[in-house]
């Protein structure tokens, strides 16, 4: 019987080797490219411009035992497997290793790995395909231009600004873009406007509501203190009635998983990183790590990408748990979703999948779907509602440290805007909303009127305000909040916390004010200390779905 030749797979580094090595068996040899092996030389433009911009690549310098070694494995196996990353640059690393190792055209086997897990791997294997020649020439243009972009106009910039200045085919555009941005908030000329709310009391039951004033029978801006009065003047003596009740069918539809750009969001805004050490972070889960008795696990999804989908086996790990948590709007107070809130922006992400994926989840049988939304962080609100917004001592609006723009919990609009938000999440299926964050920072520089209502009060009216407007809905309302007097208007508090020594201290002080404590009270971590399970407790899920 002839020896049977190993097929050698070629992934970009040696940790993912590893553990795709553990998947794939003695049949299969993986070894690592390092990354690039072919790039243009930094010595030259190496772009002629004359002749179709035709790049000119080289070997890089330091690769060349790499390359002589892949050459090596490359002649003595058998099918030859090009696994780099699923995204425009693993598709071109894949073929200039194509190129380097002269594989034919009719022998090239592309796989690509969304997750790194046993099914996925070996059924990726299975069903190779060519090299996507549309992904490499999107690679080829984004590094033609960028060395046009940087090699042309950068010395322009050290002769007529100063050294060390760079121009870049992205950074440019985005300081272009905030310059733009400064312009038109400097030029905003604020307009008067004013809102009439009435608290009103329900009559032969406990409790109170806020009703908003619209206008009869078409919706009316009341522009100045004079149009006010004229209303008031008008409710004068007439008594309040409900004239009807609008009733529709529910639709239980979530927030989506991370794409690359939230994930760096969230862990510049919870964890203080940077982006460059969050990807670092993601493409080791995504590698894979040690886990005792499992070996090396990739325990993420492809991290660079704009995709929403759900993993089928985040999916199937969802489905074991009774409750999930879905971000469905960021900090910069853009929407995950569509929404029909006025002023409201969505984020620049697949609305539609993020739709399909709230449907998704909140039909899913046995599983409690909760959403999570900023409290006050909403730079987009502001803009829009100056006089919502928190503002310095010094007249200027305040900002916190990821230059984003706050509401006032004693904002009549923040707090109608609060609302209606939480009621659409009611109507698209939610179980409960969680207002996280829900305080007002402690931080000198913000202007308040202590006399008037401390900061801690308002918190606790405007929670007290949101539960009066969500009587009657189906959906429960849930607070981010160390403070009791906040929390005692919530049917749920989470903390967010990574020391397992907070609980006994957080749960000893909601105690006062929780009935519950043991079922009210969810601890949101990433930590594994079986102290955290003495309340509720949330741990992240981590999945997503690959893709540039």
């Amino acid at each position: 019987m002839p020896n049977a030749k190993q097929n050698l797979v070629i992934v970009e580094s040696p940790s993912k080797a590893k553990t795709i090595g553990k998947y794939l068996g003695p049949d299969y040899q993986v070894k690592a490219s390092m990354g690039h092996l072919r790039d243009l030389p930094k010595s030259t433009l190496s772009v002629d411009i004359e002749h179709d911009f035709e790049p000119e690549y080289q070997p890089l310098k330091g690769k060349e035992e790499i390359i002589a070694d892949l050459r090596k494995a490359a002649k003595g196996s058998g099918r030859i497997y090009l696994a780099t990353d699923p995204d425009r640059e693993g598709e071109a690393i894949s073929w200039h290793l194509k190129y380097l190792l002269n594989i034919p055209d009719d022998e090239t086997y592309r796989v690509t790995f969304n997750e790194i897990t046993r099914n996925v791997v070996q059924e990726s294997i299975r069903h190779p395909r060519p090299i996507d020649q549309n992904l490499v020439d999107a690679q080829q243009a984004r590094r033609v231009l960028d060395r046009i972009v940087g090699y042309q106009l950068s010395p322009l910039l050290w002769k007529k600004i100063r050294k060390g200045l760079s121009a870049g085919r992205v950074q440019s555009v985005a300081t272009r873009l905030v310059v733009d941005r400064e312009n038109e908030i400097r030029a905003f000329v604020p307009q008067e406007y004013w809102t009439l709310d009435v608290n009103l009391n329900r009559v032969g039951k406990s409790g109170s509501f806020t009703a908003h004033y619209y206008g009869d029978p078409q919706k009316r801006e009341l522009s100045s203190e004079q149009d006010v009065q004229s209303v008031l003047d008008a409710l004068e003596g007439h008594p309040f009635s409900v004239t009807g009740v609008k009733k529709s069918e529910k639709k239980r539809t979530p927030a989506p998983p991370f794409i690359t750009s939230t994930l760096q969001q969230e862990a510049s805004r919870k964890l203080n990183m940077t982006p460059r050490r969050t990807m670092m972070i993601a493409q080791q889960l995504y590698e894979g790590v040690e886990i005792s008795g499992e070996g090396s696990v990739g325990l993420i999804t492809y991290m660079r990408t704009d995709s929403l989908r759900i993993s089928e086996e985040a999916l199937a790990a969802a489905g074991d748990d009774n409750a999930v948590l879905l971000d469905v709007k960021s900090p910069l107070g853009n929407f995950y979703y569509s929404t029909d809130i006025a002023d409201a922006q969505t984020a620049d992400a697949d609305i539609a999948a993020c739709d399909a994926l709230i449907k998704e989840l909140t039909e899913t049988p046995d599983l409690i779907v909760i959403a999570r939304v900023p409290a006050f962080s909403d730079p987009n609100f502001v803009a829009k509602h100056y006089s919502s917004a928190l503002t310095t001592t010094s007249g200027d609006l305040w900002m916190d440290e990821r230059r984003c723009y706050w509401l006032r919990p004693d904002s009549l609009d923040a707090r109608s805007y609060l609302a209606a938000i939480a009621l659409e999440l009611d109507a698209r299926g939610f179980d409960e909303v969680l207002f996280d964050n829900f305080t007002v920072p402690d931080d000198s520089s913000i202007a308040w009127d202590a006399e008037a209502i401390t900061q801690v009060a308002a918190s606790e009216d405007c929670a007290e305000t949101l539960g009066a407007n969500l009587t009657g809905s189906s959906i429960r309302l849930a607070l981010g909040t160390t403070v009791p007097s906040v929390a005692q208007y919530a049917s749920r508090v989470y903390i967010t916390t990574e020391k397992a020594n907070d609980v006994m201290t957080v749960t000893e002080d909601m105690a006062e004010v929780l009935p519950d404590p043991s079922t009210q009270l969810v601890f949101i971590t990433t930590s594994h200390d079986t102290r955290f399970d003495a309340s509720g407790v949330i741990r992240p899920l981590l999945g997503g779905d690959g893709g540039d």
